[in-house]
This record gives C-alpha cells, structure tokens and sequence, in this order.
C-alpha cells in the first residue's frame, strides 16, 4: 500500500506551495491573531489558527471507508438479484430431489455455502468492480458495464467477464491473491483521487507491473504458512479501507 500510494502521488496534483506561512495566505502572522482576537467574555472560544495543508499523498478519505461509485453499487445490486435468483431455483429443485439422492456431506455443503455467500457479498462484488472500474479505459468500462447490464443468469455474469478480460494479467491457480491485490490498488486509488479516476494508459501499465509484484508476493507467503496467509487475504478483502487492510 505504501508503494501504491507513492506511485500515486505522481498522478494526483497534490503538491502545494508556499501555503504554510499564514501571512501567504492573508491571514497576518500566527502571533497577530493570537493576540488581537478579543473573544466574547460569555462565550470562551479558542482564537483561529493559520490553515496547515495535507501533506502530499495524505489521503482525502483517511479514515473513511474508500468510496464506490454509483454505478458500480448500481450493477452489483443486479448481479446479486441475478444469483440469488439463480440460488433459489437450485435450492428448489435440490429439495425437490432430496429423496432421490444420498444425503450431502457436510464439509462439502459447508464450503458451497461459503463460496455461494462470497460470490453474492456485495461488498466483494464492489470492490471487484471498483477495480475493473478504475484500470480501465472509459470505452473498455462502458462495454463491460452494459454487458453485465443485461445479464439475467450467473452463466451470462461469467460471459460478460470473460468477454471483457480484467485489466491485469491473473493467474488462475492465484484467483485469491488477485482479487487481493485488485482490491487493495483500487482502494487506494480512489482514497487518494476520488471514485471515479481518469488513469492514463501508461499508468494503469505502471500499476499492471505493481499488481504483478503484489500476486508474487502473497504467493511467496502462502507458500509459507498457508493458514495464515489465506486468514490474511480474506481479511484484506472484507477492509473497506486502507487502514482496516493494513491492520489485517
């Protein structure tokens, strides 16, 4: 995240100069306004102090979750109509043939459930779109949004993504740390230049090489310690921003 954050620093305009000094800013110095404000002697108040600007980088959401755009909120409450709909048909026709299958094994019914809860979240599905949103160019945004859109099946859903690849190269045998490292560049992103970025080509492709290091990463340290490293990732992707993903 730091990394992301100083790559970022190059694409928003955030320097600003000269503003520290309060006389730069029309305000007299610190020490005349301290003296010369003569409160109300009924109603004890502090005297104003000089505006201090944030330092560069400091985010304008610092603390806040990072925000979706409408758009974005708008799709995935579809998609999640659109599976939970799909959920419901499976599970009548399921206990409509209950009888005529052996009872399911638990484990196997738990993890389905889980992924199934995954796949509706919609704080998942956001964040997943939020990063489709932000690496990609306008026209490419537009194609996928009115693809998905228009979708009234889970089967349609997954055709429109593979129709409109993601904006990184993902390894499928690391789907996990994909979306890990997806979601943890968009975030930072929109924390630092609002929902909706305008990145240039050149760099979404600095973050393309960003995103492949981060994949690299995660997999180095699953291969350490697996239980912990799947904790961690799952932790990550439930953070609403920066600051919840780094205390995981």
């Amino acid at each position: 995240m730091a990394v992301a954050a100083s790559l970022l620093a190059g694409v928003a305009c955030t320097s600003i100069a000269g503003t520290e000094d309060p006389e730069s800013l029309g305000y007299g110095s610190a020490r005349t306004i301290s003296t010369r404000y003569d409160p109300a002697p009924m109603l004890p108040r502090k005297a104003p102090q000089p505006w201090t600007p944030p330092r560069p980088g400091a985010s304008m959401f610092a603390g806040n979750d990072a925000p979706f755009s409408p758009e974005v909120i708008r799709l995935c409450q579809h998609i999640g109509a659109v599976q939970e709909a799909s959920a419901a048909t499976v599970d009548g026709d399921a206990e409509g043939a209950a009888d005529a299958k052996p009872e399911p094994d638990a484990k196997a019914d738990d993890a389905l459930a889980q992924d199934r809860l995954e796949t509706v979240s919609p704080h998942r599905c956001r964040a997943r779109l939020r990063g489709a949103r932000v690496f990609r160019s306008v026209p490419a945004w537009r194609e996928l949004a009115t693809c998905l859109e228009a979708t009234d099946t889970p089967e349609a859903i997954a055709a429109c993504e593979a129709q409109n690849p993601p904006p990184f190269a993902v390894d499928a045998e690391h789907p996990l740390e994909a979306e890990t490292c997806l979601h943890v560049l968009s975030m930072t992103t929109v924390e630092e230049l609002g929902a909706n970025p305008e990145l240039r080509a050149e760099d979404i492709a600095d973050f393309s090489e960003l995103f492949a290091e981060c994949v690299d990463t995660l997999v180095q340290n699953a291969e350490e310690d697996p239980d912990a490293s799947s904790a961690r990732l799952r932790c990550i992707l439930e953070a609403t921003n920066s600051d919840a993903a780094g205390a995981c």
